[in-house]
């Protein structure tokens, strides 16, 4: 039983370190760095994770077969009402692609601009302002996560030893 305790206690902490790691070494995302997508509109759809904890947006356009997707992260910077009001099948979109985002797949590509008749729905200033107040929230996060782990552990040791 004391392996197993430790060994789950090394993977919260390569998991947690994964996650510090990846938010402190995101960097915002630059204009020069994006690359352009056009074409006519197809559909959209959310897509929740099993949990139904994180929400990402797909969208997919004529003649292209990558996954375009609104990660969770600049999901809430998306005006998803506003947009399928709006929206048109085979009108014409323009997507701005972040070349810097890398997922497992390669033909998985992150949105980070839409735009429809020169209509924004979803903007990098607001995504730079996520991506800002996440390397101050996410640590603030684990380190509180960890002192109230700790805090318990203590209470725990010296007043319910006996039970």
């Amino acid at each position: 039983m004391k392996t197993f305790k430790i060994i789950f206690f090394v993977l919260i902490a390569f998991g947690l370190s994964y996650v510090l790691y990846r938010t402190l070494t995101k960097k915002e995302i630059q204009i020069n760095k994006l690359e352009l997508i056009k074409g006519k509109f197809k559909s959209i759809y959310e897509s929740k994770s099993a949990k139904g904890t994180s929400l990402s947006y797909n969208i997919q356009i004529e003649n292209n077969s990558d996954v375009l997707k609104i990660i969770p992260e600049y999901a809430k910077c998306f005006k998803y009402r506003e947009f399928q009001k709006d929206a048109i099948i085979n009108e014409e979109i323009e997507l701005q692609i972040d070349q810097d985002e890398r997922f497992l797949l390669p033909n998985v590509k992150s949105i980070v601009s839409l735009k429809i008749n020169s209509k924004e729905y979803l903007n990098l200033a607001c995504e730079n302002d996520s991506i800002r107040n996440s390397k101050k929230r996410i640590p603030i996060i684990i380190i509180a996560g960890i002192l109230l782990v700790l805090i318990i552990k203590i209470i725990e040791k010296k007043y319910f030893r006996n039970f």
